[in-house]
């Protein structure tokens, strides 16, 4: 026997049968729909034949679940039974209220009433002395109304006892009074599908300007532990609304970074399948796998490859473990208690094998609206062949760590799905489902992922690593509106280009004015009452060229310019605390018809239908100064044939910054050409 392995008799030789939801119980009364559950309450109770209630000593079936939700609602629906099963000549009650609760248990008389149903008694002869129903012997043809009596009676009966309890049984008080959760946490740890949740936190983020906590590079540090000063712009006392690109957990670090009412959640995949996309993906990181000619002569003796402590190698063995920053125990013993701390932290643990699921339950406890977590299969490989089931067990074994950590939070989410309720679980996933597959076909050429080498859109390629198998992305159709083609390019959108996105929306650079140049206009128009066309412009004092300026420059710029970097980081915040106030769907309807005011403007006015170098500008008070060695500055020539209303706006509009100024003095203080 192998002694890297454990034995079947071992905690890690479980069968493979986690990933599915437990079976419930087939005795009566053991779930929703089994028999006996009609007279079954809240957990135990149960309704005789006499509507009384008779406690049954022990357990509940399936503790913490099922039994939960009865005891929630179980005893409006025992009040119910109680009167239902217990009504006797239904022209008695529906004369005489007072004679139809002598019949219903405990309520014969004042004496005799008992809890619920004395009150209910005294609540019922409280209020019927305000009918006016007539008391005594029933008028003849009073039978024909007895059906209608018994409906009355079900009816009273039934508001009355909801009344008293506080109104209808309810799944969750929290649904309809829950608020979107803006503070979270993600562990994003290694190939478990974690990219494509990061997209659906960075459109969350996006649309809606939060602050996400961005490494300086793309990972925090990663293989070291989390450090607050890896987040870009923290600042002690400062905190951010979302954290979620790959580091090493630390909890106390993280904490200087997030407010105190954060929601953590992680991802986990089985190891059987996750080593394997590791061996792949990792081939030239991980020195033990490069050693390795293949996966299955690794698997055979991994202590021949496999070195602890060298750089790399914990891609090799229970890459999960390391990713939560957990030590390695000394004794098996430590690993429950580590775990079950773990969970703490970690409230909801997705499943990788069951990702839309673990979406549905992610939104639901974000509270989030149901299309804020559609979103497409980032990082897929372009095959991905069936693993052995030898390799699953081998590579489980040897990820014991990892296979113990899945397992627990295997079990832990069903218990959440159970809660959630499995069969509205299923329902929601299905529709999630759909949402995507109908996205797809809005928004993606061929109607899902492509090899990079098809995608024209450098933004939207995703990385390939190193020998580490064709990575594919998402290319977009031809012909899409604006709207349309904002959307469908955020959800394609790689991870490591929408951090360059977030990070230049936070922090900016040139292309941050550009960003807000069309959008800046809309908030000063609404403060300052002014007509929508009166903030049209064109853009003055643009260069021939303006390539782009390397990241490394553009740090070393704002750090040379410090004061300049912290003023305007100041103001580009309290810029989108307006934006949030003017409402950001209305500011991005209003900047779009800015834009085709614009454009529509440079058709009918410009030469060409856009800037020119200053020597293709006939009039002299349109051509732009140009500062000495300072490039090449652009200006505008205006169309032949405008008519005179026309060619006085578009003169205006295209007139440079000191020519203007020249005019404005002349109107305002006069000389001989005033005249």
């Amino acid at each position: 026997m192998n002694p890297e392995f454990p034995t079947p008799n071992s905690p890690n030789s479980q069968r493979n049968s986690l990933i599915f939801p437990p079976r419930r119980s087939s005795r009566p009364g053991a779930g929703p729909g089994t028999k006996g559950e009609k007279f079954r309450g809240a957990g135990n109770r149960r309704i005789g034949k006499t509507g009384k209630i008779r406690e049954k000593p022990g357990k509940s079936d399936i503790p913490g679940k099922i039994g939960d939700s009865r005891e929630a609602f179980g005893d409006s629906r025992e009040v119910f039974w109680g009167f239902a099963g217990s009504f006797g000549d239904p022209g008695k009650f529906f004369w005489d209220p007072g004679k139809f609760f002598g019949i219903v248990p405990g309520c014969g008389g004042a004496e005799r009433g008992r809890g619920i149903f004395r009150d209910l008694c005294q609540e019922f002869r409280d209020r019927s002395g305000n009918f006016g129903i007539p008391w005594g012997p029933p008028p003849p043809g009073w039978r024909r109304l007895a059906p209608l009596g018994a409906a009355l009676g079900v009816c009273v009966a039934v508001g009355f006892t909801l009344g008293l309890l506080g109104g209808p049984p309810r799944r969750s008080s929290s649904i309809a009074t829950c608020r979107p959760r803006s503070h979270v946490v993600f562990l994003k740890t290694h190939k478990t599908g974690g990219s494509s949740v990061l997209n659906l936190l960075s459109r969350f983020a996006d649309e809606r300007r939060l602050r996400f906590a961005l490494p300086v590079r793309y990972q925090f540090g990663y293989p070291g532990m989390f450090r607050a000063e890896l987040v870009r712009g923290f600042r002690p006392g400062e905190t951010f609304d979302i954290l979620g690109h790959h580091m090493r957990f630390r909890l106390k670090e993280v904490q200087r970074v997030m407010p105190n009412d954060s929601f953590f959640f992680s991802i986990v995949r089985d190891p059987g399948s996750l080593g394997a996309s590791a061996f792949s993906y990792f081939r030239t990181a991980s020195p033990a796998f490069r050693r390795s000619p293949s996966l299955a002569a690794f698997l055979a003796s991994p202590s021949r490859f496999f070195q602890p402590g060298a750089r790399g190698n914990h891609y090799a063995r229970d890459l999960q473990w390391f990713d939560f920053g957990l030590p390695r125990p000394s004794e098996p013993s430590q690993i429950p208690a580590m775990l079950a701390e773990l969970e703490r932290i970690f409230p909801l643990v997705l499943l990788a094998e069951r990702f839309d699921e673990s979406l549905v339950l992610l939104r639901e406890r974000l509270c989030w609206p149901p299309d804020s977590v559609d979103t497409f299969p980032h990082n897929s490989r372009v095959s991905s062949r069936e693993i052995p089931a030898w390799q699953v067990r081998r590579l489980r074994a040897w990820n014991s760590l990892d296979w113990a950590l899945y397992s627990h939070f295997n079990r832990s989410f069903w218990r959440h799905a159970e809660r959630f309720g499995l069969a509205r679980l299923r329902r929601e996933a299905a529709a999630l489902r759909r949402r995507r597959e109908e996205l797809a076909r809005r928004c993606l050429r061929g109607g899902g992922p492509v090899p990079a080498r098809a995608i024209p859109d450098g933004n939207l390629r995703p990385f390939q690593p190193p020998g580490g198998g064709q990575i594919l992305g998402f290319a977009l159709r031809e012909g899409l509106g604006e709207e349309e083609r904002q959307l469908c390019g955020r959800m394609a959108m790689p991870e490591l280009p929408y951090k360059d996105l977030l990070e230049r929306r936070q922090f900016g650079n040139g292309s941050q004015v550009l960003l807000a140049l069309d959008e800046s206009p809309v908030p000063l128009r609404e403060r300052l009452c002014w007509p929508p066309d009166s903030v049209d412009t064109f853009p003055h004092n643009s260069r021939v060229s303006s390539r782009e300026i390397p990241a490394w420059q553009v740090r070393r710029l704002r750090a040379w310019n410090s004061l300049d970097w912290a003023l305007y980081s100041h103001f580009n915040r309290s810029f989108w605390r307006h934006a949030e106030r003017f409402g950001l769907a209305r500011l991005r309807r209003e900047a779009a018809a800015l834009r085709r005011r614009r454009e529509e403007l440079a058709r009918r006015c410009l030469r060409g239908g856009g800037p020119v170098p200053a020597r293709a500008i006939p009039d002299g008070n349109l051509r732009p100064f140009q500062p000495p060695g300072g490039g090449q500055i652009l200006g505008f020539a205006l169309r032949e044939g405008l008519g005179e209303e026309e060619r006085q706006l578009c003169g205006r509009m295209a007139m440079p910054e000191l020519p203007y100024k020249d005019l404005l003095e002349r109107r305002q203080f006069g000389n001989g050409s005033q005249v």
